[in-house]
């Protein structure tokens, strides 16, 4: 099964896939430093099942004092373009922060579904919820009309934090 994780960049999508797999796997950071440049892929095996795991280019991936070469968005648009036309995507995972929503993630969230196809569960990640480890649901509560408001619609969602020493769930 192949579960693609997207979203912007330091949001924390290689961490998620740690928190998954209960292990360290993906390179995390936690400076300004840029870590998943391409998509990278992570056997995982959750009750029985195989995953495969897929760590993404954030889409303003690349956004520091160094040159911009590459174009990090076009790196994630091209991936998703050739997973979706392969059929291979089974599950998208776009983690988006405990904010407000802002204009750049609804783009990027209707930038994914004018790629992948109609049938593709996308599930809302939310993460940044480190203040509020006892009342992470309580956010999606006090926010989905919101983001459903806005266009973003998902077909399930988690609330999480994937520090180390939070108490992740």
């Amino acid at each position: 099964m192949n579960v693609v994780i997207a979203g912007e960049s330091g949001i924390g999508k290689s961490s998620l896939i740690n928190l998954i797999a209960g292990q360290q796997l993906a390179r995390t950071s936690n400076d300004a430093s840029v870590c998943t440049l391409a998509p990278q892929s992570y056997n995982v095996r959750i009750d029985g099942r195989d995953f495969l795991l897929w760590d993404t280019p954030g889409f303003n991936e690349g956004l520091t004092d160094t040159p911009r070469t590459t174009n990090y968005s076009e790196v994630f648009r091209s991936f998703l373009q050739r997973m979706s036309f392969e059929g291979e995507i089974d599950l998208l995972l776009y983690c988006i922060p405990a904010s407000r929503a802002r204009i750049a993630m609804v783009k990027n969230y209707q930038a994914i579904c004018s790629v992948v196809p109609p049938t593709t569960p996308i599930v809302a990640v939310v993460t940044r919820l480190e203040r509020h480890p006892d009342q992470m649901e309580d956010w999606w509560a006090n926010n989905e009309d919101d983001l459903q408001s806005l266009g973003m619609n998902f077909a399930g969602h988690a609330c999480v934090t994937a520090l180390p020493d939070s108490g992740a769930r």
